[in-house]
């Protein structure tokens, strides 16, 4: 194990062992749903908020890389994080836990739909599932944004700005960010 990646952030984080932080992502993995920003939002509130497992710096420069690189995002900051706390087995090892479950259910899934596709039920469920997820990438988006961007009045005007422009978007954006910055 690397050493300087272990101790980097000794008086922020509490130490806990490997396999139950590889047990944290297993869970996420397996019950965790709502899409990248959402996952990631779970990940800062139970990991630097509520266990302390991971400093919050830690975890906005994870955030910070993860968005910047091509692919899963919420994937590669469990990445990244295991990486913080083992090296390159942490990384390897989260990785794992975080993405099998996913796989499998993907798999399991598959397979029902296309034996019981096209009954009402089925199809009701699903409809079901994404307005639940819908809510969960909102409630996340904006713990996200609040998180990245903090108090910082330009950064909000930027987005401000930059979301007046898309199209439909400046009168909600307008009236939804007024709101974010009287919550700060």
């Amino acid at each position: 194990m690397n050493q300087d990646v272990n101790t980097r952030s000794v008086g922020v984080a509490s130490k806990i062992p490997l396999p139950q932080f590889v047990g944290y992502f297993l869970w996420l993995g397996t019950v965790g749903f709502g899409g990248p920003i959402a996952l990631a939002g779970h990940m800062q509130q139970d990991l630097v908020d509520a266990r302390g497992w991971v400093s919050k710096e830690d975890y906005v420069e994870g955030l910070a890389l993860a968005q910047l690189a091509p692919g899963p995002l919420a994937a590669q900051l469990a990445i990244y994080l295991g990486y913080v706390r083992a090296g390159v087995f942490g990384a390897t090892a989260v990785g794992i836990a975080f993405v099998l479950p996913s796989f499998l259910m993907v798999l399991a899934l598959s397979a029902a739909y296309v034996r019981f596709g096209g009954l009402p039920w089925m199809q009701g469920m699903f409809y079901g599932i994404g307005a639940a997820v819908i809510g969960i990438i909102a409630r996340s988006a904006f713990k996200l944004t609040k998180l990245t961007l903090g108090k910082d009045k330009l950064l909000w005007g930027s987005l401000r700005l930059l979301l007046y422009q898309l199209p439909g978007l400046h009168v909600k954006s307008s009236g939804c960010f007024c709101w974010a910055e009287a919550l700060l």
